[in-house]
């Protein structure tokens, strides 16, 4: 898992770029979704073009200085329905959603998502 809060400028650039480069398939087309599958149980799939979106990029990079960017991030990156199953695999006993579990999730999901995308270059 990658804390986007110890990466530097640079490296924060590069890993925007590379989620923003086109992929080509070498055989068979790629899917056009990346399968997510986070430690706390929630399993989804997100379409590639999603991260090609500027707002959702800029909300992942102000997020290590302004987490409440995590409202914009969320429902950009998993919809509407993903947001509230992500809640609710997230939800503690007392039914709070943890915003460190939150945040968590999201540099999860962007860890495994830079992680396929990376796979499917080579």
């Amino acid at each position: 898992m990658i804390d986007i809060s110890t990466l530097s400028e640079e490296e924060k650039e590069k890993l925007v770029k590379d989620l923003m480069t086109e992929q080509e398939p070498k055989e068979a087309p790629a899917s056009d979704y990346v399968d997510i599958n986070l430690n706390c149980g929630f399993k989804g799939s997100i379409k590639k073009s999603v991260f090609k979106n500027y707002e959702l990029l800029q909300g992942i990079a102000k997020m290590e200085k302004h987490p409440e960017e995590i409202f914009n991030v969320i429902p950009l990156m998993l919809g509407k329905d993903g947001e509230v199953q992500l809640c609710n695999c997230l939800r503690d006993e007392d039914g709070i959603v943890p915003i460190d579990k939150m945040l968590a999730a999201v540099r999860e999901i962007y860890s495994q998502v830079n992680a396929q995308v990376k796979n499917i270059k080579k």
